[in-house]
Protein backbone atom coordinates (compact mmCIF):
# COMPACT_ATOMS: atom_id res chain seq x y z
CA UNK A 1 0.00 0.00 0.00
CA UNK A 2 1.10 3.53 -0.74
CA UNK A 3 0.84 6.44 1.69
CA UNK A 4 -0.51 9.82 0.61
CA UNK A 5 -1.46 13.13 2.21
CA UNK A 6 -3.46 16.11 0.96
CA UNK A 7 -2.69 19.65 2.05
CA UNK A 8 -3.18 23.27 1.03
CA UNK A 9 -0.32 25.66 0.34
CA UNK A 10 -0.79 29.39 0.79
CA UNK A 11 0.61 32.83 0.07
CA UNK A 12 0.71 36.04 2.04
CA UNK A 13 3.01 38.82 3.14
CA UNK A 14 4.09 36.90 6.27
CA UNK A 15 4.70 33.56 4.52
CA UNK A 16 8.46 34.23 4.52
CA UNK A 17 8.31 34.84 8.28
CA UNK A 18 6.62 31.47 8.81
CA UNK A 19 9.23 29.82 6.57
CA UNK A 20 12.01 31.41 8.64
CA UNK A 21 10.51 30.19 11.92
CA UNK A 22 10.09 26.70 10.47
CA UNK A 23 13.68 26.70 9.21
CA UNK A 24 14.87 27.23 12.78
CA UNK A 25 12.33 25.04 14.60
CA UNK A 26 10.81 22.41 12.29
CA UNK A 27 12.98 19.52 11.14
CA UNK A 28 10.58 18.87 8.24
CA UNK A 29 10.90 22.36 6.73
CA UNK A 30 13.07 21.03 3.88
CA UNK A 31 10.77 18.10 3.17
CA UNK A 32 7.45 19.91 2.98
CA UNK A 33 6.37 23.52 2.48
CA UNK A 34 4.32 25.41 5.06
CA UNK A 35 0.76 24.18 4.64
CA UNK A 36 -2.61 23.32 6.19
CA UNK A 37 -3.31 19.58 6.09
CA UNK A 38 -6.80 18.60 4.87
CA UNK A 39 -6.33 14.81 4.76
CA UNK A 40 -3.99 13.17 7.24
CA UNK A 41 -1.58 10.59 5.81
CA UNK A 42 -3.59 7.63 4.52
CA UNK A 43 -2.87 4.31 2.84
CA UNK A 44 -4.34 3.45 -0.55
CA UNK A 45 -4.08 0.59 -3.00
CA UNK A 46 -5.11 2.92 -5.84
CA UNK A 47 -2.47 3.95 -8.32
CA UNK A 48 -1.72 7.65 -8.72
CA UNK A 49 -3.82 8.10 -11.88
CA UNK A 50 -6.85 6.47 -10.28
CA UNK A 51 -6.48 8.58 -7.14
CA UNK A 52 -6.24 11.81 -9.16
CA UNK A 53 -9.32 10.82 -11.19
CA UNK A 54 -11.25 10.10 -7.98
CA UNK A 55 -10.24 13.37 -6.33
CA UNK A 56 -10.46 15.67 -9.36
CA UNK A 57 -14.17 16.59 -9.02
CA UNK A 58 -13.64 17.62 -5.37
CA UNK A 59 -10.64 19.83 -6.08
CA UNK A 60 -12.31 22.65 -7.95
CA UNK A 61 -12.32 24.78 -4.81
CA UNK A 62 -11.87 28.50 -5.20
CA UNK A 63 -9.08 30.26 -3.36
CA UNK A 64 -10.10 31.70 -0.03
CA UNK A 65 -8.49 33.82 2.65
CA UNK A 66 -7.79 32.66 6.16
CA UNK A 67 -6.05 34.00 9.24
CA UNK A 68 -3.97 32.33 11.94
CA UNK A 69 -3.39 33.04 15.62
CA UNK A 70 -0.16 34.64 16.81
CA UNK A 71 -0.22 32.45 19.93
CA UNK A 72 1.38 29.04 19.45
CA UNK A 73 -0.63 26.00 20.49
CA UNK A 74 1.54 23.14 21.78
CA UNK A 75 0.46 19.53 21.45
CA UNK A 76 3.02 16.92 22.42
CA UNK A 77 6.16 17.80 20.42
CA UNK A 78 4.47 20.09 17.86
CA UNK A 79 3.77 23.82 17.96
CA UNK A 80 1.27 25.30 15.56
CA UNK A 81 -0.77 28.37 14.67
CA UNK A 82 -4.52 27.68 14.71
CA UNK A 83 -6.56 28.86 11.76
CA UNK A 84 -9.01 31.45 13.14
CA UNK A 85 -10.84 32.80 10.10
CA UNK A 86 -11.67 30.48 7.21
CA UNK A 87 -12.02 27.28 9.23
CA UNK A 88 -15.36 26.40 7.62
CA UNK A 89 -13.67 26.13 4.20
CA UNK A 90 -11.01 23.76 5.57
CA UNK A 91 -13.60 21.66 7.44
CA UNK A 92 -15.79 21.36 4.34
CA UNK A 93 -12.86 20.19 2.20
CA UNK A 94 -11.70 17.84 4.98
CA UNK A 95 -15.16 16.23 5.22
CA UNK A 96 -15.61 15.99 1.45
CA UNK A 97 -12.20 14.43 0.77
CA UNK A 98 -12.32 12.01 3.69
CA UNK A 99 -15.76 10.87 2.54
CA UNK A 100 -14.59 10.47 -1.08
CA UNK A 101 -11.63 8.40 0.08
CA UNK A 102 -13.75 6.39 2.57
CA UNK A 103 -11.45 7.36 5.44
CA UNK A 104 -12.39 7.24 9.09
CA UNK A 105 -10.23 9.54 11.17
CA UNK A 106 -10.07 9.25 14.91
CA UNK A 107 -8.02 12.44 15.19
CA UNK A 108 -10.15 15.57 15.68
CA UNK A 109 -9.53 17.97 12.78
CA UNK A 110 -8.20 21.41 13.71
CA UNK A 111 -6.88 23.41 10.74
CA UNK A 112 -3.44 24.82 11.56
CA UNK A 113 0.06 25.63 10.30
CA UNK A 114 2.82 23.67 12.07
CA UNK A 115 5.80 25.87 12.91
CA UNK A 116 7.81 23.87 15.49
CA UNK A 117 8.60 20.19 15.90
CA UNK A 118 10.74 18.42 18.51
CA UNK A 119 12.17 21.61 20.00
CA UNK A 120 11.71 24.02 22.87
CA UNK A 121 8.18 25.48 22.86
CA UNK A 122 7.56 28.98 21.51
CA UNK A 123 4.67 30.90 23.07
CA UNK A 124 4.01 33.57 20.46
CA UNK A 125 5.18 34.63 17.01
CA UNK A 126 5.52 38.19 15.78
CA UNK A 127 4.03 38.00 12.31
CA UNK A 128 3.50 41.30 10.50
CA UNK A 129 0.28 39.97 8.99
CA UNK A 130 -1.78 36.91 9.93
CA UNK A 131 -3.92 36.90 6.76
CA UNK A 132 -3.16 34.40 4.00
CA UNK A 133 -4.69 33.20 0.73
CA UNK A 134 -4.86 29.58 -0.32
CA UNK A 135 -2.71 28.81 -3.33
CA UNK A 136 -3.12 25.14 -4.28
CA UNK A 137 -4.34 21.76 -3.06
CA UNK A 138 -1.52 19.22 -3.13
CA UNK A 139 -1.66 15.42 -3.33
CA UNK A 140 1.62 14.09 -2.01
CA UNK A 141 3.01 10.56 -1.92
CA UNK A 142 4.94 9.89 1.30
CA UNK A 143 7.82 7.43 1.21
CA UNK A 144 9.05 5.26 4.08
CA UNK A 145 12.05 7.58 4.64
CA UNK A 146 9.67 10.47 5.40
CA UNK A 147 10.33 12.25 2.13
CA UNK A 148 7.43 13.11 -0.11
CA UNK A 149 6.80 13.77 -3.76
CA UNK A 150 4.04 15.98 -5.12
CA UNK A 151 1.89 13.76 -7.31
CA UNK A 152 -0.61 16.37 -8.40
CA UNK A 153 -1.42 20.00 -7.73
CA UNK A 154 -4.80 21.68 -8.13
CA UNK A 155 -4.21 25.46 -8.28
CA UNK A 156 -6.77 27.76 -6.60
CA UNK A 157 -6.68 30.33 -9.38
CA UNK A 158 -10.08 31.91 -8.81
CA UNK A 159 -10.51 34.00 -5.71
CA UNK A 160 -13.73 34.08 -3.70
CA UNK A 161 -15.56 37.40 -3.70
Amino acid sequence: MKVYSIYITFTGSSKAEIDEIRQQHDELHKKIAAHVTVVFPFESRADETELIRLLNPKMRAKAFSFSVAREVTQRENIGYLKVLKGTSHFHALYASLNSTLNLENTIPYEPHVTITRNCEPIEKVELQNVEFMTEAVILEKIYSNGRGRIIYQWPNAESES
